[in-house]
């Protein structure tokens, strides 16, 4: 029998929110994962369960374990960490077990109270009279008789026959902890504030309860000892004009305490011969004599609330509920039991290095974790790097050889340097001066960082010797990105600061407004440096101005390696948006995300949510990790390069992926189509200029779209012109001062995109990059040499180089 207790609106507040424990191997098919899910998993993920888990309980047998939380209860097996029957799948409060486990009660979040069969799954009836939600459940050992607690009444229930058979009305603000004794007999309660109390109720009499000594405050949880002698509990008592949290012990018969240990405790449990009880709460689970209040054992100290634990009854097994995610402990070694690979805590950051063949995460265990690509294979494992806030952004070198870590830390250490192959030290630094954002410099043999005192700090990578600081922010800078050249570099920080600083002199040659306010803001830069990202806003380096508005200011973000998606964490999600037409495009169900890469090759996007991380491959053709070499018929060639004309992005996306796939023959049949950009013919451009002058808007804007295909300007007089709204002025020539003896209204300039052709040649360009056949090189060279302002010869060096640089 097992007591589950939620208070929402006590939960503590954490400053880092979370990312998923996975298994270290290809998703298979048992793996509950969506159609369109991950193709690989880095970690351990067992007893992972879809909300916070706010109770345990072992059956009997000890082969399953009831778990209920704000979203859902179920069982889930033991030996294997699968999800097993599901008892309700909605907003819960509390719930418990039978000792015989052959019987629930949950408590939703409101003030229905439902039993249910656990081995049917089936609802046996519903206890109907509370006031309000019950904060407090508890199940009889036989199952015949429960107990709740909403706002301040305490109400015995018959399961059974679903009626009331007892009311009492503790003094309290709230009724917070409800325990049956071993024989069923006796009641124990506590209720919160002021006023609260701990006392235990004969249900065999209507005489005076028994009140147990200094029990007032927050009362999570309470136990009785195997015999029903003692009862142990925690209080949140109040102490010179604050609080003080203690793990309490009672005389059961006399009411006296016996034991008072100082500490915050959300749940406990006695083993099943009383000589030791396993108390356990914010990164915290230690095992007491309960006779001496002696520290026995201690289990290794987290970042997360333990919110419940169970035993087994031969005692030989701990569960313990660590947010989502359920652990099992040996209580002989006590050692975990089959802890698996990957994080015990919420990952925050992930990167992918240049080569594509390592994967690193961190997270809030303060551990870093190098996984091999696409194997998904844990290679090493770093522990202990920063402080409480774990690791919280990480970088890789431009030769893959160095992977940094930032994990800030009060008066000591915030970078960490690590050789990516072995996992061995290369340096640490920033004690002396401390940053937050951490960056390898072209060549890699320096590192960046970003200044608490609003400077940029470049040290040396080998030995993290300072070498100097560079420029000023009236705020603390949290994001920083080099230009390739080595000699500029991006940062963003405090009070919406956003600019470009020259890395010698410290000057800031842009400086774009409104930044983010956030220092969690992550600033991404394009590939080409046409535009970046920061604080869920978009800018066009040229103009500066913002092209695209996020909806989260802290949501994730990645760009990808060819910079024509940016990814976006949304409403437990992430979201693509293609940066050529300024759609959105995809949705990945992905889950909460904190942190997301994409591979170097832009097959696969990692992301990172809770305490796993996940690999999803964008293409739709990987295998084992790779984009496969395929052969495509001549029709389904001209399939793609319809598609890729296409307004359905996503599966125009796809298309560019199936030709990149097709070797030579896919190559040759995108030269068939694509030519390089020759100027254009003057009586063309004057016939697009003369449509400036059209009284139809949609032709004026399609001549300025088809003007900046051709890499055209549009001039400030036509610019005008596309600010008169309107589709069919009968006043011409343009632009008119009056229409009807009214003013015309001018409006902002629309939003320019390119023509299907343009976005056709350009998602072809895209397929010629990721192309597996050598003659793709050579095509884009080919296009490279088109007149210099045409975007499609602006796209194709772009795409050239990024080719041979990793070649």
């Amino acid at each position: 029998m097992s007591i589950f207790n939620f208070r929402a609106k006590r939960a503590p507040s954490r400053r880092i929110a979370a990312l998923v424990c996975l298994l270290a191997l290809r998703v298979s098919a048992a793996d509950t994962t969506p159609p369109d899910g991950p193709v690989a998993r880095l970690g351990s993920h067992r007893f992972e369960h879809s909300g916070r888990l706010t109770g345990l309980a072992f059956t009997p047998d000890g082969t399953e374990l009831f778990a209920t939380g704000m979203d859902e209860a179920c069982f889930w097996e033991v030996a294997t960490g699968e999800k097993q029957r599901v008892l309700a799948k909605t907003s819960l409060m509390c719930g418990a077990l039978a000792q015989d486990g052959q019987t629930a009660a949950l408590a939703h979040n409101s003030s229905l109270i439902e039993v249910f069969d656990t081995v049917t799954g089936e609802r046996r009836g519903q206890l109907t009279g509370a006031r309000d939600r019950s904060f407090a459940l508890t199940l009889s050992p036989d199952g015949r008789r429960a107990a709740s607690g909403d706002g301040r009444d305490v109400i015995l229930w018959d399961v059974q026959a679903g009626k009331e058979l007892r009311r009492w009305q503790p003094s309290g603000e709230w009724v917070d902890a409800l325990k049956f004794s071993p024989d069923g007999r006796r009641l124990a309660m506590a209720t919160a504030g002021t006023n609260g109390q701990v006392r235990i109720e004969n249900l065999d009499s209507d005489g005076a309860p028994m009140e147990l000594a200094g029990g007032i405050g927050f009362e999570p949880w309470l136990v009785f000892s195997p015999d029903g002698k003692n009862v142990a509990g925690s209080c949140d008592v109040p102490f010179h004009g604050g609080h003080r949290s203690y793990l309490r012990i009672w005389d059961a018969a006399t009411g006296q305490m016996t034991h008072d240990v100082p500490g915050s405790f959300n749940a406990g449990v006695f083993s099943a011969d009383g000589k030791w009880l396993v108390a356990a709460g914010l990164g915290e689970v230690a095992v007491y004599d309960p006779a001496t209040g002696q520290v026995l054992h201690q289990l290794p100290a987290n970042q997360q609330h333990i919110w419940a634990v169970a035993l087994t009854a031969d005692g030989k097994t701990l569960a313990t509920a660590q947010d989502q995610r359920i652990r099992l402990w040996n209580t002989g070694t006590w050692q975990e039991i089959n802890a698996g690979s990957g994080h015990d805590e919420p990952v925050l950051a992930v990167a992918v290095a240049p080569d594509g063949r390592t994967i690193a995460t961190g997270g809030l265990d303060g551990r870093l974790i190098l996984w091999d690509w696409p194997e998904a294979r844990e290679r090493k494992r770093i522990e202990g790097i920063g402080g409480g806030y774990g690791v919280q952004q990480l970088a890789f070198s431009p030769d893959s050889g160095t992977v940094g870590a930032a994990a800030w830390i009060n008066f000591g250490d915030t970078f960490f340097l690590f050789d990516a192959a072995t996992g061995a030290p290369v340096s640490r630094f920033g004690k002396e001066h401390q940053g937050h954002a951490l960056a390898f410099m072209a060549g890699g043999k320096e590192v960046v960082t970003g200044q608490m005192d609003g400077a940029l700090g470049v040290w040396e990578a080998a030995s993290g010797k300072w070498l100097r600081s560079v420029g000023h922010h009236k705020g603390s800078i949290d994001s920083v990105t080099p230009a390739p050249d080595g000699k500029t570099a991006w940062w963003a920080g405090e009070y919406q600061g956003l600019g470009l600083r020259d890395l010698v002199t410290g000057e800031d040659l842009r400086v774009l407004s409104g930044g983010s306010h956030h220092s969690e803001a992550c600033l991404k830069v394009s590939p080409d440096g046409d535009w970046l990202e920061v604080g869920g806003r978009v800018w066009d380096v040229k103009t500066g101005d913002v092209i695209a508005q996020g909806r989260d200011s802290l949501a994730a973000t990645a760009i990808s390696p060819d910079g024509r998606l940016l990814a976006t964490a949304a409403g437990g999600g992430v979201e693509f948006l293609e940066m050529l037409t300024r759609q959105k495009i995809h949705r990945l169900n992905t889950g909460e995300v904190k942190a997301m890469a994409f591979s170097p090759d832009g097959t696969v996007l990692v992301t990172a949510a809770y305490t796993e991380a996940l690999a999803w491959d964008l293409t739709g053709r990987l295998h084992d990790g790779r984009l496969p070499a395929t052969g495509l018929s001549r029709t389904e060639m001209e399939s793609c390069w319809q598609t890729l004309a296409g307004n359905d992005a996503w599966a125009a996306h796809q298309a560019a992926w199936s030709l990149a796939a097709g070797g030579a023959a896919a190559v040759a049949f995108l030269g068939e189509h694509l030519h390089p950009a020759a100027d254009p013919e003057p009586a063309q451009v004057a016939k697009l200029r003369g449509e400036f002058t059209d009284p139809d808007y949609d032709v004026r804007k399609h001549a300025a779209c088809e003007l900046l295909d051709l890499g055209l300007e549009v001039s400030p007089g036509e610019r005008e012109a596309l600010r008169r709204p309107g589709r069919n002025y009968t006043s011409a020539p343009l632009p008119p001062d009056q229409a009807g003896g009214m003013p015309v209204p001018l409006g902002p300039i629309p939003e320019l995109l390119p023509l299907p052709d343009r976005v056709r040649a350009s998602r072809a360009v895209m397929a010629l990059e990721h192309s597996l056949a050598p003659s793709a090189e050579t095509l884009l060279a080919t296009l490279a040499d088109g007149v210099a302002d045409a975007p499609m010869t602006r796209e194709a060096r772009s795409a050239l180089a990024r080719v041979r640089q990793r070649h």
